[in-house]
């Protein structure tokens, strides 16, 4: 019975485990910026969009205002812009300020450390780490538990 117990207790942490934790920072550029975007909410509009034109289309919602930046003082919320860069495995998604034509100005970026991001047993078919294990600790806990 104890012998059971500590594979269920191995394997539960073993699950855990395989979902690494993302490191993500997100740093506006000035105390202007912290008080006319709300970070927080672009942070989970970024996490909830599949790609970055998604990312800014949403960024610059009418519906749902998070941004009331005027750097041009036209009296105009600025369009914000999304790009993206890795460089040393740091992902930086960079949100920036449409000041004029061809004009940007950098108002805040999201820094994601892609080294805490757990990359083990991933093809290209998009088959990663829980795909495989998951179903193996599953068939190990049937035969464990309820075969005897």
């Amino acid at each position: 019975m104890y012998l059971k117990l500590f594979f269920i207790s191995v394997f539960s942490l073993a699950i855990t485990s395989i979902y690494a934790q993302e490191t993500m920072t997100v740093c506006p550029k000035n105390d202007y910026i912290k008080k006319h975007l709300d970070i927080i909410t672009a942070l989970r509009l970024y996490l909830n969009s599949p790609d970055l034109t998604n990312f800014e289309r949403r960024l610059n919602s009418h519906q749902n205002p998070i941004s009331s930046i005027d750097l041009n003082e036209d009296g105009i919320v600025d369009y914000l812009r999304v790009s993206e860069k890795i460089q040393d495995n740091i992902k930086t998604i960079i949100i920036q300020s449409e000041l004029s034509m061809d004009v940007y100005e950098d108002v805040a970026t999201i820094n994601i450390d892609l080294k805490k991001i757990e990359t083990n047993y991933i093809s290209n078919s998009g088959i990663g780490s829980a795909d495989i294990i998951v179903p193996f600790i599953i068939a190990f806990l049937d035969v464990l538990l309820f075969r005897k």
